[in-house]
């Protein structure tokens, strides 16, 4: 053995290591149950959705396109439209402003 390899094994031999709390293996195991419990939490629907999204086929896009589609539609079929009637003495709707000339072409037909 060197001479500088009996001197470390004395600087090994008289190194002390910091002695753990009591409580250190209780806190431990606290750590990981807590982990485990906030990994078995649901995730928010949103990125629920869009992993299932991302990780299926091409046709799921194309479901979810449709599926906007209908719902955009049955959306603006189930708003309440205000008759034509009621704006018509709006002055914006006069014969001779291009929006009343565009509005007798669909109430009147085009000629």
């Amino acid at each position: 053995m060197k001479p500088d390899d009996q001197r470390l094994q004395m600087l090994l031999r008289a190194w002390k290591a910091p002695e753990p709390r009591a409580d250190f293996e209780a806190n431990v195991w606290n750590r990981i149950k807590q982990q485990s419990v906030e990994a078995i939490r649901p995730a928010p629907l949103f990125f629920v959705v869009r992993e299932w999204l991302v990780s299926r086929p091409a046709w799921t896009s194309a479901a979810a396109a449709a599926a906007g589609l209908v719902i955009g539609l049955n959306m603006a079929f189930a708003i309440p439209h205000a008759p034509v009637a009621a704006f018509m003495n709006s002055p914006l709707l006069d014969s001779r402003t291009v929006a009343g000339s565009y509005l007798g072409l669909l109430t009147e037909g085009a000629r």
